[in-house]
């Protein structure tokens, strides 16, 4: 199976802090090549008035506004349900559920 390459990352994170010596050797390395870029003058990110005019609004398209739209929606849902108690679970393994499942194997 092949994995994507966010899988192969969290895999990845995970054997480092499994093992506590190479995650120590890898802190170091780490931090050096942050010092590195930031030496350089490079950031991981623009800001949003670095950014030009286009960039920003294909950011605003493809994330930020159906992001902000879908955060809205749910909270006015929970405004307007404030009191509704959680869901609860489904019952399994009382007497009714044994009778269902008792029926459904003569059924077979």
């Amino acid at each position: 199976m092949v994995l994507s390459g966010k899988e192969r990352a969290s895999l990845w994170r995970l054997r480092q802090r499994e093992n506590p010596a190479l995650h120590e050797q890898y802190k170091p390395k780490k931090s050096e090549r942050n010092k590195k870029r930031k030496e350089k003058g490079e950031k991981s990110r623009k800001t949003i008035q670095e950014m030009s005019d286009r960039i920003r609004e294909k950011r605003d398209e493809n994330g930020e506004k159906p992001n902000q739209t879908i955060r809205e929606r749910k909270k006015r849902l929970r405004e307007s349900l404030p009191d509704t108690p959680p869901n609860s679970p489904p019952h399994v393994g009382g007497p009714h559920h044994q009778a269902a499942v008792d029926d459904n194997q003569r059924r077979m």
